[in-house]
């Protein structure tokens, strides 16, 4: 495999697959400051632990539909500031996002339910939210209003 370079805006991309050859390279570099990840079917537990391989990764783009049981991996990525999903899915449920010391936006444009948006707003960092598309019910935008540092929550 070539070594990996950034396209022209600084971003690593990654196409249809996330073997485990094309993450060992991307561990070489030290840290990402942004990677994306795109024409995946679905982000399963297994690769999101090839993810979790990384050093550290500042700005994180899954343009792919990604399981709960995923997230939970991927929101313990060292250094992890921004992080966008295009979809939550099953299996599993959301969790650690009170271990996401350094996320301050986050965004997801399909499937956020209640339980979902619950475990978000325990991320004290956050910035900004962006759940479109979500299952907003009074108790979860309380929640959201509770995050002492938001600026910015985009519900569309």
């Amino acid at each position: 495999m070539t070594f990996p370079t950034p396209d022209e805006r600084g971003w690593y991309q990654i196409k249809r697959s996330l073997n485990a050859a094309e993450v060992g390279t991307l561990q070489e570099l030290g840290h990402i400051e942004k990677l994306s990840v795109t024409e995946l079917p679905l982000v399963t537990v297994k690769l999101a632990k090839r993810l979790l391989k990384l050093r550290s990764v500042g700005q994180l783009w899954l343009w792919c539909d990604v399981t709960r049981s995923a997230m939970c991996q991927i929101i313990q990525i060292p250094r992890l500031r921004i992080l966008d999903v295009l979809s939550i899915r099953r299996p599993g449920h959301l969790a650690f996002f009170e271990r996401a010391e350094n996320l301050e936006e986050f965004s997801a444009n399909f499937y956020v339910a209640e339980l979902d948006i619950l475990e978000i707003a325990k991320c004290p960092s956050l910035k900004e939210v962006g759940i479109q598309n979500s299952e907003l019910t009074h108790t979860a935008l309380d929640a959201l209003l509770s995050l002492p540092h938001l600026q910015k929550l985009d519900l569309e």
